[in-house]
């Protein structure tokens, strides 16, 4: 039941916030569409008068047929690229925004990994020649970072005057062509999500590690690891929950910088279209979004993290 209830309020909420903006004052102009059997909403030659709002009634409508559309193959064409059908668009920009945060998320992976190996792990990749220079240069300016790492904003448009400055033009590096990996670069660097996460876990785990349980199984001559490990597995994957769902937000900000069109950069524009709101293209990025998070939500993080034999 409880997945059924997520999945509900996963498709409820966006729907709702689709409604409230409709119903707004200069809202939403819901007749600029028109339902096509087949191939659902497309775009009509219609003119909005400027204080045009839709109704609650028709708003909700209006998503219920877009989202069952989306779902039944027949998401129709947004004025946004009207010569592909809307779920190829957003299939394609969803693909660039999860590039995204496969980056950022491998990257703060490894900073657990890192964090949880201590200076063995670390030893052992300073082994390797190509990251000595790396990890020495970490190492100098770890005293210099911010405790709490760079705003979003400001981290983004550091990453990019570096890569600027350092990239050739025209290489596979440049921030034109490999935009999606310095974009996921930045995400994982600001906002000291890294730092939050690595402390949050360590934390965590030195709490139970000061528990009585633990100091018994340490008596015993136990090792209280994988104890300790499954106590506090729930308590860690709310962290990294909060720390992916962190990252989500931020592509709203590093797609903008660094010039991908992804779902966040085309959130931003559909806000900002001097043509008004799309209101097909607005709630099926509201749902998508709504629909990432709930998948956050289910990540089996709990499984993942308990003891291990």
């Amino acid at each position: 039941m409880r997945p059924l209830r997520s999945l509900l309020l996963a498709l409820v909420l966006p729907g709702l916030l689709f409604c409230a903006v409709a119903s707004a004052e200069r809202g939403l102009c819901l007749t600029a569409y028109a339902w096509e059997p087949g191939v659902g909403y497309r775009p009509e030659l219609s003119e909005c008068g400027p204080g045009e709002q839709a109704s609650i009634v028709a708003a909700a409508g209006f998503y219920a047929r877009a989202t069952v559309g989306l779902f039944t193959g027949r998401s129709g064409r947004s004025r946004e690229d009207a010569s592909r059908s809307l779920g190829s668009l957003l299939i394609k920009r969803g693909g660039r925004s999860l590039a995204i945060l496969a980056v950022a998320t491998l990257l703060l992976g490894l900073a657990v990994l890192a964090s949880a190996g201590g200076r063995r792990l670390t030893s052992q990749l300073a082994r390797l020649d190509w990251l000595r220079r790396p990890l020495g240069t970490l190492r100098s300016l770890g005293p210099l970072a911010p405790p709490g790492g760079l705003p979003l904003p400001l981290g983004g448009l550091v990453v990019f005057a570096l890569v600027i400055r350092l990239a050739p033009a025209g290489s596979v590096l440049d921030y034109d062509r490999a935009g999606i990996l310095w974009a996921g670069v930045a995400l994982a660097l600001a906002d000291g999500v890294a730092a939050v996460l690595v402390g949050g876990l360590r934390h965590t785990l030195n709490v139970e590690r000061a528990q009585p349980y633990s100091e018994a199984l340490n008596l015993w001559g136990a090792d209280p690891g994988p104890a300790n490990r499954d106590v506090s597995r729930r308590v860690r994957a709310a962290q990294i929950r909060g720390g992916v769902l962190a990252l989500v937000g931020g592509l709203l900000v590093v797609e903008g910088v660094f010039g991908v069109n992804g779902l966040g950069e085309t959130l931003k524009d559909i806000v900002v279209d001097r043509r008004g709101l799309d209101p097909l293209l607005l709630s099926a990025v509201l749902l998508v979004f709504s629909l990432a998070l709930l998948a956050v939500e289910w990540l089996p993080l709990e499984r993942v993290l308990g003891s291990r034999p």
